[in-house]
């Protein structure tokens, strides 16, 4: 096995290098993820290796940063997700401090010799399309470390990346594999299915005020409202004051004449549009600039009020409606800075202004609570109608998934199904021979038909999503003809080869992490928001 990983490694393994070297540069914050600094709290311990709180929270800054770049403004859609978000980048830096205990108990080691062949490529440490000892030294030195330092960080890296392609590159996959798995995926399958809808049921089911009552004090943090502010807020933006700009011709002529550079010395009336224009945007940003720095010396001058500073700057006061600590989806609420201060303790205890919040680069405000309404269970009365219909549609969907499953077992033993089916007046609906990639069949059933075993009693049901239950009986079927051409046949061997040699580099890992000795130290996990 370590000579096949030798010898699939030398091909590829600069590849791999070379992306983690880069990874290195633009994640350098967190390098150091299992030493941290002097007197940071361990909150993870995996052997021998630390990880600190700082450790932690430089990792899970970078994932909630790439987390919302992905989501938008739907990252707050989704209350649970920081605390996720901070279980996967704990279990990811476990992951990472195991595996490198793992490599270094099996004696992996990385010669100066190959440190330097591959250091030599990094665009980073190059001048000119060239290695550079010098921009190697700005480069290390301004992340902090020495050389040495960094060269034993690197080559850790390099120690996974190895493994890594090793195992992803010592994988293989048979001519036969490839056809069979061929007519397998290309398989068409002919089906019979029919849909039990649950509102065939409803209207026999009257839930007893007993029954509601108990499901309301068995769920009473589904009933409540959350804590919620609203703000009263000064906004001054830069679009709002170029509006109030309005410049005479003779300021136009003399901005003209001290700018005209920038207008290529073409006449004044020729360009008398561009240099208006010009002349706004270079005033609205002085004023800006201005009016910025006036609205942070009167918030601090007033911190209790934002009536003295909206007078002196001649701004409207705006408030918004109501809202979480989720934020809002539009407006004011959906910037994550202005939720953060609005529940922050300088605005929601304290009672004072908050400070300037940077909207964008050409907005900013400041906040001042308006009301606070404290989180509240809903009376039974208000959420009796929600709670009925909660009831109803459980009991339906369990009646609904009785009647398929019954079904699925007359199938499965070869008995008639016409009674059960007439006195719920179901039909079955008959596909054509299809393949998986179907269009007009609902892709629950489509799938369901392509898990069932290949005989003609084979059946299963199922819930959709619409939480009707489904029930599949498979009719006929055929395997899929063979259509790659040898080229083609060899790509799909090298793709299925790298994705056996993925799942063999995941299991390994899932291993190495169960065998780790790892302690967990909560006490010392830095809080987040």
């Amino acid at each position: 096995m370590l000579q096949s990983i030798r010898d699939k490694t030398t091909g590829w393994i600069t590849k791999i290098i070379l992306i983690v070297i880069i990874l290195t540069f633009a994640l350098w914050g967190i390098q150091r993820l299992f030493v941290g600094g002097s007197g940071t709290a361990t909150v993870a311990k995996v052997g021998h290796a630390h990880i600190t709180s700082d450790a932690f929270s430089n990792a899970y800054q970078l994932a909630r940063r790439h987390a919302q770049m992905q989501l938008g403004s739907h990252f707050f859609d989704n209350p649970n997700l920081p605390e996720q978000l901070k279980q996967n980048t704990l279990k990811q830096l476990v992951s990472a401090a195991a595996l490198q205990n793992k490599l270094n108990s099996l004696g992996f080691i990385v010669g100066p010799n190959l440190l330097e062949a591959n250091l030599i490529g990094v665009p980073a440490f190059q001048d000119n399309g060239q290695f550079s000892q010098q921009r190697f030294l700005q480069v290390i030195t301004g992340m902090g470390y020495t050389t040495q330092q960094f060269m034993a960080q690197l080559a850790q890296q390099i120690m996974t990346a190895q493994l890594q392609a090793g195992l992803i590159g010592s994988d293989f996959f048979l001519p036969k594999e490839a056809a069979n798995t061929q007519a397998y995926l290309d398989q068409e399958r002919q089906f019979n299915y029919l849909i039990i809808p649950v509102s065939h049921f409803t209207k026999a089911i009257q839930p007893s005020d007993q029954a509601l009552h108990a499901y309301y004090q068995q769920h009473q943090a589904e009933f409540k409202t959350p804590e919620q502010v609203s703000v009263s807020y000064i906004q001054l933006s830069l679009a709002d004051l170029a509006k109030t700009i309005h410049p005479t011709t003779a300021a136009l002529q003399a901005y003209y004449q001290e700018n005209i550079n920038r207008f290529h010395h073409q006449p004044f009336d020729s360009v008398q549009p561009q240099v208006k224009q010009a002349y706004i945007q270079d005033a609205a940003q002085k004023l800006f600039a201005a009016k910025t720095n006036d609205l942070t010396n009167l918030g601090f001058e007033h911190p209790n009020a934002l009536q003295p500073l909206a007078s002196a700057l001649k701004l409207p006061i705006q408030t918004t409606a109501l809202f979480s600590r989720q934020g809002a989806k539009t407006g004011l609420a959906a910037n994550h800075d202005v939720v953060a201060a609005a529940f922050g303790p300088q605005v929601l205890q304290e009672g004072n202004n908050s400070g300037v919040i940077t909207l964008s680069n050409n907005t900013v405000a400041i906040l001042h609570l308006n009301q606070h309404a404290a989180a509240r269970l809903k009376p039974f009365a208000e959420v009796k109608a929600i709670i009925s219909a909660r009831l109803v549609g459980q009991q339906a969907q369990l009646m609904a998934e009785k009647v398929g499953q019954q079904l699925v077992a007359d199938i499965q033993a070869g008995r008639s199904t016409t009674a059960l089916m007439q006195s719920h007046q179901l039909v079955w609906q008959h596909s054509a021979l299809v393949n998986r990639q179907a269009k007009k069949i609902n892709p629950q059933v489509l799938t369901a038909a392509f898990q069932l075993p290949l005989n003609k009693h084979a059946a299963s049901g199922l819930s959709l999503s619409d939480k009707d239950f489904v029930v599949v009986n498979l009719k006929a079927w055929q395997a899929g003809k063979p259509t790659l051409t040898p080229a083609e046949q060899k790509t799909y061997q090298q793709v299925m080869a790298h994705a056996y040699g993925s799942t063999a580099y995941q299991l390994y890992q899932k291993q190495v992490f169960s065998e780790a000795d790892i302690r967990y130290y909560e006490k010392n996990m830095p809080v987040i928001s």
